[in-house]
Order: structure tokens, then sequence, then C-alpha cells
């Protein structure tokens, strides 16, 4: 089985979607997708990793500029890296 891995597009159009996408998780696993924008504002939200070890989650931006994406696993340690994307109007 591969190590966990994800991913963001490098580049994102502020109030579009942008897909998180990965592979390599625990089925059934319960991920945390945590997106610090600039000010330091954080969402998070849940995901469920599928049966074949692939996670999908999609979000909308808000704001201008660096969002940063962490995969937290149920213990709070990194699942993966750290993501980086730019938001832009």
């Amino acid at each position: 089985m591969a190590a966990p891995h994800a991913s963001v597009p490098s580049v994102a159009t502020v109030g579009r979607p942008v897909a998180v996408t990965g592979g390599g998780f625990n089925p059934g696993a319960l991920i945390s997708v945590r997106v610090t924008a600039p000010g330091d504002t954080v969402s998070m939200a849940a995901v469920v990793v599928a049966a074949d070890g692939s996670l999908t989650h999609t979000l909308v931006v808000a704001q201008d500029g660096a969002h940063r994406v962490q995969l937290l696993l149920a213990d709070g340690s990194a699942a993966t890296p750290e993501l980086l994307f730019h938001a832009t109007r």
C-alpha cells in the first residue's frame, strides 16, 4: 500500500471549488481537513476515507492570498505534508 499522499491545485479562484484529493489512507479513517487562510482564519471539515483508501474534499475559498491545507489524523498528527495554494479573484 502506498504512503498517504494528497494534492491541491497550486492556484485557485476565489469563490470557485477547490478539490483536495489523496490516497493511501486507511479505509474508513476520519481525516480532518484544516484550511488556514490569510489572517489566520481557520476552517475545518471531517472527511471519511473511501474503501479504496482515497480521499476527496471540495472547499470554496473566500479570500485572496496563500492558503495552507493540513490533513490531520484523529490524534491530531499530520497525515500528509502540508499543502499550499494561492487564491486570486
